[in-house]
């Protein structure tokens, strides 16, 4: 497979509309905290798999 991917945004939109969360400056910013989560856990996933990665070339 290609590996990690991030989220699908059209789910995080209808989520988002059944909340009731109405465009403007709040979903703005909820939608800016979801991104930023997203990147940490894509960035954390991305450190785990190289560690695990080098861990498995030194047992070579």
């Amino acid at each position: 497979m290609a590996g990690t991917t991030g989220l699908d945004y059209a789910g995080v939109r209808a989520y988002l509309d059944e909340q009731c969360i109405e465009p403007g400056d709040e979903r703005r910013e909820l939608f800016d905290c979801i991104r930023a989560a997203e990147a940490a856990s894509l960035e954390a996933w991305e450190e785990r798999r190289a560690a695990d990665e080098r861990r498995r070339e030194q047992q070579k």
